[in-house]
């Protein structure tokens, strides 16, 4: 007779460890999770350059206000790290050379259009600049003044 339970056929099919082996394996694995777990918590050394450097700031200002504005003065004169940065990929460069093209391109259709523009003649007339003096009167400009002829 068959029996109607599948679970039962799947332990029978898979040999199942012993009680002592479960226990051993399950040790083994919450040690190496433990040792993980450890390991992300422990700061390395790039985490904090300065590491070697640190002190208290309460340590220093309980040596005094001198010894707290030396412990300042240190910090600042310290060379900052110049910023390098890192050398473009093949695809930025290929983006930049096109970039550069296209660049190119659109200056030499500019020089054409504007060499193909005729330039309009200027009529001298409007070349002259107008003067205009607000309330200024021009003695003689449209009268007949005699003393605006001397």
């Amino acid at each position: 007779m068959q029996v109607n339970n599948p679970q039962t056929a799947t332990n029978q099919a898979k040999p199942t460890l012993s009680l002592k082996a479960q226990a051993a394996a399950e040790e083994a694995n919450s040690a190496k999770l433990k040792a993980a777990s450890d390991a992300q918590q422990e700061p390395g050394p790039l985490d904090n350059p300065d590491a070697d450097d640190f002190v208290s700031i309460g340590e220093l200002a309980s040596q005094g206000h001198d010894a707290l504005l030396e412990a300042f003065r240190k910090h600042r004169e310290k060379p900052v790290p110049v910023y390098t940065p890192p050398p473009l990929t093949e695809r930025q460069l290929s983006a930049r050379e096109l970039e550069f093209e296209a660049g190119r391109k659109s200056v030499a259709r500019a020089a054409a259009q504007q060499a193909s523009r005729p330039v309009p003649p200027r009529d001298p007339a409007e070349i002259t600049t107008p003067v205009f003096r607000p309330g200024d009167h021009v003695p003689g400009m449209y009268s007949k003044d005699p003393a605006a002829s001397r």
